[in-house]
């Protein structure tokens, strides 16, 4: 193999490896707007003014107070756990990033709502 078809090749395989981890880096990192719909439909009866959960948003925490709340297995000492059992790996990735990106120290601060 020549020099010019080596180093074709290992562009090509830094190209490759570079997407792959744009994708996993990406993958990690939830939807906010899916997020907020999932808080909307599985807390917010809860975790509103009224509710038995109390008052809880975004503004709430600061994004790693959130992460630790997020942490694996800690929900199953919230007296919500079963809800929390009834979301995907994702719709909670997906919320999580909701309350991060609206956190005190967030990107956007941006409420319960």
């Amino acid at each position: 193999m020549n020099k010019i078809n080596r180093n074709i090749l290992l562009a090509a395989t830094i190209f490759v490896v570079a997407v792959c981890f744009v994708a996993a880096a990406m993958a990690a990192e939830g939807n906010v707007r899916k997020g907020r719909m999932l808080f909307s439909q599985n807390c917010r009866s809860c975790h509103s003014g009224s509710g038995a959960g109390g008052e809880l948003g975004p503004v709430s925490r600061s994004q790693a107070e959130w992460e630790a709340a997020f942490e694996k297995e800690k929900y199953t000492c919230y007296p919500c756990a079963d809800k929390w059992e009834k979301l995907s790996p994702q719709d909670i990735i997906d919320i999580l990033s909701y309350f991060k990106d609206g956190a005190l120290d967030g990107v956007l601060p941006i409420g319960c709502g």
